[in-house]
Parts: structure tokens; C-alpha cells; sequence
């Protein structure tokens, strides 16, 4: 780096902080952008091994995100892909994701359907009052639909707690795919009218990133942020933020660095410890172990991602990355995710509950390889029951000590989707960070034109 003073540090080489970065240059900031992990790209991380290349997760693209018109670079390389959903269900039949009106609910007998449509109505009322993500369920299946599509199962699978202890505010940040597509009302709905699609309004397509991995994507990206002026550093060791005769000062591996500024897209237990708070009281993320393998033979579906609704298995989703990449050596490879609150199951052990799962149900007839795996420490915050008040107060600890917090991570916050966590981390820089530039302020001024 060919300074140590800037007027804006940003901690994190995510999605977040790259569109801080971007954002923040183009304003007229003096900005470095800093990174633990070796390569940008922040929980987006990908492996290659014996020449077959994972992610940790499904991780995909639509060609309208903003990070695309940033850094346009970064477009160019990615691979299209045939994005396609299903999921094991509690009958072990690999059919629609979130929820099937063919297989689950025509199946029943008269019986069965009776009370299924009984038990939704006793649940809008019962349920109007969301308390929980159980109840949020509840709410738009009833109860006894929730056990035979087998959602409530795998919402615990997803999160490691029963869904009777997450609280209703993630209910509504990840489950509102349920109310507007898993509700019985609406499936029907939609079974009973023919399919239209809204006219003059082209679908995006989905794209994944190359198949030499995410850093080189990401890598493309920072070249661009380079040639705006930002500094960068990765593997950079942070150890300490502390203020400075009104400034601050960040220390590093390999020196110390100040700034007028701090925004934070680590995640915040990091930034307390950065800032010396204890760590006991931050808000606890889940942990997710990803597994590698590959398989020769059978599979017995053919969708790109398939969720895991079964009461067998611990894994909630894997990601067939042959389907878009190409097999290698002739094999088919894929990712398997499994979240957990507390220890890290064993990796062997991981691999043969999962392969004990898949094959009860009559899925991946052959042989299954386990090529290795990986942990991601801060995968999903947990919105548990009554944690509300906690993580608010560590919050507002760390922006009492002035740093910005923005991204997923440094929030706390359930974003979904990269395309979301760019256009609030521009919303956020905008909102917070006036423009510096001369002349971004007289265009500001001007109603957004240049000034003649």
C-alpha cells in the first residue's frame, strides 16, 4: 500500500465491501479496502481439487445484478446456468420445491383433505399473531401440512434449533417463499389457472461464477476498484481498532493504518473483538460444513439444487456444480451443506449420514466420493427467540465507538441474495458518506447532471 492514511478503511472483501469501496471512490474518499481471508470474494469461496471445483453453497447470479454494472469485468467470465429446484419430501420422492399439490396434497385421501383444509383454517386464526417461525408456518400451511411436506423438518435442519424458538422477524426475512408460494390457497390457485408470464419483461438469467473459482472473479473486480484509487490488502492480519486524537487507527501484520472512518462488513462478533469487546455477548452465528464429493453412476434427478425435506440426513441442500461445469474425469461432482449451532460434526461422519440418507431414498445408485470438505465459522445469524434485545445492544455498542456497519455479516442480517446485499450496501454508503468529489457534489446539487 502506498499509504497509511485514508479517509475511509473498509474491513471485508465480500460483496458488501467491494460495493462500499466502489461506492465510497467514486464519492471522492481516499479508501482501503482490508481483508483477512487471502482472496475477495468474503463467505463466497469456492475449492478446486483433483480437478473438480466447488463452492461452498449454491451460490449463483442474475445478469441484472448491480455488481455487474460496477464491475462489468466480472460478468464476462461467469458461466450460464440452467437453475432448476426440487426437494427430497418426507415420502422420499424428489418432487416441487417448496411444496408439491400433485404429490402431497391430491394423494390424500378424502379424509386426509378434509382435515387438511380444516386444520389451515383453525390456523388463520389460531396463528394471526406471529410469534414464531413455527407459527409463521403454521399460519399459511397449518400444522398438519407442515409435518407431511416435511418444511418444519427441514427448518430446523437449516438452522439447528426447532422452528417453535426462531423468532418471527427471520420467519419473514427467509420464509416469505412460504406465503407466497407454499400456501395451500395459492397453490391452488396457481394449479387452477393457466401460467402467464408478465409481458415485455424478460426473465434474468442465471449465471455462476467461473470454473477456475471465485477468486479470480472477484480478483477482477479489485483490479477495478485498483484503478479508482483504492488501496488494498489481503490476508492482512487485523488485529486492533482503536481511536486516536479523534481518527483511528487500525493494526495490522504488517503495520498500522489510519483513517477518519471504519465501515465494518466483518461479522460482528469480529468487530467487537477488533475494538476489544468481549465476545460472550455477541449475537451467535450458525456454522455450516460443506462437503465435497463425487459420484459415478445413477443419481436419480436431475436438478441442479435439491433440498433435503426427509427426516433422514442432517444435510438441508446439496449443489450438483457438474450440471453447469461439466463432469470431470468422467464424474459428476456436487456440494453438500450442513448447518449446526455448537460442534462441527466430523467430516467422516458427515459423509456417511448423508450417504445413508440419499440412499434410503433410493437416490445416487453408485459410488459416492468424498474428496474433503470445509467449515464456514459465521454462515447464518440466528434470530433465536428473545436474542432480540442482545444483539441490538452489541450493535449499538460497536456504532457507538463510530464504525459503520453494512453487508450481512456486519449487520446481522438475513440477506438472501448478493443482487440485495449490493444495492443496500449502496443505499447504506449513500445515506451515511456525503459526496466528497468536487464535482460528484455539484452534480448532486444539479439534480445528478454535470455541471456545465
Amino acid at each position: 500500500m502506498k499509504s497509511d492514511r485514508y479517509d475511509v478503511i473498509v474491513l471485508g472483501a465480500g460483496v458488501s465491501g467491494l460495493v462500499s469501496s466502489f461506492d465510497l471512490a467514486q464519492r471522492g474518499y481516499g479508501v482501503c479496502l482490508l481483508e483477512n481471508y487471502p482472496d475477495p470474494g468474503g463467505n463466497h469461496i469456492s475449492k478446486s481439487i483433483s480437478g473438480f471445483t466447488f463452492d461452498i453453497g449454491a451460490i449463483f447470479f442474475w445478469d441484472n445484478n448491480p455488481l455487474f454494472e460496477m464491475f462489468p469485468k466480472i460478468r464476462d467470465v461467469c458461466v450460464p446456468v440452467d437453475y432448476t429446484i426440487q426437494r427430497v419430501n418426507p415420502d422420499g420422492i424428489v418432487t416441487r420445491y417448496p411444496y408439491s399439490i400433485r404429490d402431497e396434497f391430491l394423494t390424500m385421501s378424502a379424509m386426509e383433505m378434509g382435515r387438511s383444509i380444516a386444520d389451515l383454517l383453525y390456523a388463520k386464526y389460531k396463528y394471526r399473531h406471529h410469534r414464531s417461525a413455527e407459527d409463521y408456518i403454521n399460519y399459511y400451511l397449518g400444522s398438519f401440512l407442515a409435518r407431511k411436506s416435511g418444511i418444519d423438518r427441514y427448518v430446523e435442519r437449516f438452522y439447528g434449533i426447532p422452528s417453535s424458538r426462531i423468532s418471527h422477524e427471520f420467519a419473514h426475512k427467509r420464509m416469505n417463499w412460504i406465503g407466497s408460494n407454499a400456501g395451500l390457497r395459492e397453490r391452488l390457485k396457481r394449479a387452477a389457472s393457466p401460467r402467464s408470464r408478465q409481458q415485455g419483461t424478460p426473465a434474468a438469467s442465471c449465471i455462476a461464477r467461473p470454473r477456475s473459482g471465485f477468486g479470480d472473479m472477484y480478483h477482477l473486480a479489485v483490479e477495478t476498484l485498483t484503478d479508482m484509487g483504492v488501496a488494498s490488502a489481503f490476508d492482512a492480519g487485523i488485529d486492533r481498532i482503536r481511536r486516536c486524537n479523534g481518527h483511528y487507527v487500525v493494526e495490522t501484520r504488517t503495520g498500522t493504518l489510519h483513517c477518519d472512518r471504519v465501515l465494518s462488513t466483518f461479522p460482528l462478533q469480529i468487530t467487537g473483538s477488533l475494538l476489544g469487546f468481549e465476545t460472550a455477548s455477541a449475537p451467535v452465528s450458525t456454522k455450516m460444513l460443506t462437503l465435497f464429493c463425487s459420484f459415478d453412476g445413477n443419481r436419480k434427478f436431475d436438478t441442479t439444487i435439491l433440498y433435503n425435506f426427509h427426516a433422514k440426513g442432517s444435510w438441508k441442500r446439496l449443489t450438483m456444480h457438474s450440471d453447469y461445469y461439466g463432469r470431470s474425469e468422467g464424474r459428476e461432482y456436487f456440494s453438500v451443506e450442513i448447518t449446526c449451532i455448537g460442534p462441527v460434526p466430523e467430516e467422516g461422519a458427515a459423509f456417511a449420514d448423508f450417504v445413508e440418507s440419499v440412499r434410503s431414498v433410493g437416490l445416487f445408485s453408485g459410488t459416492i466420493h468424498r474428496l474433503g470438505s470445509v467449515v464456514t465459522d459465521f454462515a447464518y445469524p440466528v434470530y433465536q427467540i428473545g436474542s432480540e434485545l442482545g444483539r441490538d445492544r452489541y450493535m449499538s455498542r460497536i456504532r457507538s465507538a463510530g464504525i459503520d456497519l453494512v453487508g450481512r455479516q456486519g449487520l446481522f442480517d438475513y440477506i438472501p441474495a448478493s443482487d440485495i446485499a449490493a444495492r443496500n450496501a449502496l443505499a447504506a454508503t449513500g445515506q451515511t458518506y456525503e459526496d466528497k468529489s468536487p464535482v460528484l457534489t455539484e452534480m448532486s446539487a444539479a439534480g445528478g447532471r454535470l455541471p456545465q
